[in-house]
């Protein structure tokens, strides 16, 4: 599959965009807010346990699951990305690094768009799903085929 759902978290960590990309039942708007409540203050709490305090931590960039693989980037302004992929899915970082451009390109630079609020822009909602179309695509092209044959072994006696 792929991009299964893409989250995009504010600095403060309020929810300002998702999409699923996927066939399941989708949550309703406050299950939503509060995922991208609960992952902000656990990206908060990884970045400051970091054992070398002289460094800045750079908190969660992949969390595996036993049927996902969350993946994030942050912004220089705080801004979080979170991919939500199959775990076939290996490292989307240029894909997280194409979204934060559609959101530079297509919501900051919108007249009518706020910062910290929710993003409410066409054009961003049509290019980031044209991103997630390319890369479930790139990644289905470039998955190779598994085998299924199999080998029977028989003792002789």
């Amino acid at each position: 599959m792929g991009v299964q759902s893409v989250y995009v978290i504010n600095k403060a960590g309020g929810l300002i965009y998702h999409q699923d990309y996927d066939g399941r039942p989708k949550l309703d708007l406050n299950e939503y807010l509060r995922v991208g409540s609960v992952f902000h203050a656990v990206y908060v709490i990884a970045s400051q346990l970091d054992p070398h305090p002289a460094t800045q931590s750079s908190g969660i960039m992949s969390l595996d699951g036993d049927t996902f693989t969350l993946h994030c980037f942050q912004s220089p302004t705080g801004v979080k990305f979170v991919l939500v992929t199959d775990t076939a899915d290996i490292g989307p970082d240029e894909t997280l690094i194409e979204i934060y451009q559609t959101y530079a390109d297509y919501a900051l630079k919108s007249p009518f768009y706020e910062l910290e609020m929710p993003i409410r822009c066409e054009k961003f909602e049509e290019r980031l799903t044209a991103v997630v179309r390319n890369h479930n695509a790139t990644r289905s092209k470039s998955t190779p085929a598994v085998s299924t044959t199999s080998t029977s072994r028989t003792s002789s006696s």
